[in-house]
């Protein structure tokens, strides 16, 4: 009996998969996004940051909305805007929502 227990607990322990905080999923969906941004054109002469990221957990990934801020320091642009996304849960594709 004993070594059942034991073995139930083992299985239990090594079958837990450790659940993110709510921070670092926020962190990891900010960086897919602006990974997801560098990669496009001309990313060289613009740089992005994702101040905010407000996002629903579904079944197979984030739906998520972001606040982005934009610069383009050769014309002295500026800006800070919203875009949409879902993102899969293993934060490695990003699909546009427009």
């Amino acid at each position: 009996m004993r070594n059942l227990l034991m073995s139930f607990l083992l299985l239990f322990l090594f079958a837990c998969e450790r659940r993110s905080t709510p921070a670092e999923v926020e962190n990891n969906l900010k960086s897919a996004m602006i990974r997801f941004l560098e990669n496009g054109k001309d990313t060289d002469k613009v740089k992005f940051r994702a101040t905010k990221v407000t996002f629903y957990e579904d079944r197979l990934y984030y739906d998520c909305e972001f606040q982005i801020h934009m610069l383009v320091p050769e014309k002295n642009i500026d800006t800070v805007g919203y875009m949409t996304a879902q993102i899969s849960k293993d934060f490695e594709t990003v699909k546009r929502k427009l």
